[in-house]
């Protein structure tokens, strides 16, 4: 199990994944393209069964524009397309 997956939505973050600018400038398609990468290389392991994205939040009404969460950005439709292919 992968316990924390997650980009947040700036310019190339799968350089610094673990660096946040929360007043910079929204790449909400670069999140998706690191999404996409990782979960491409993730889908093709045997041994891992689930991961948890980190900072999904639990409050509906949050909104993140540079942030990490993925909710009504592009990577939130990768995450998705993912699962309903390897349910």
């Amino acid at each position: 199990m992968l316990t924390e997956l997650g980009y947040p939505a700036s310019a190339a973050p799968w350089v610094e994944p673990w660096h946040e600018e929360r007043g910079g400038t929204p790449h909400p398609e670069e999140q998706a393209r690191a999404f996409q990468a990782m979960l491409g290389a993730l889908g093709k392991s045997r041994a891992l069964r689930g991961f948890f994205v980190w900072k999904y939040e639990s409050d509906p009404a949050a909104r993140d524009g540079a942030g990490y969460l993925p909710k009504e950005k592009p990577a939130e439709a990768v995450i998705r397309s993912y699962l309903a292919r390897n349910q």
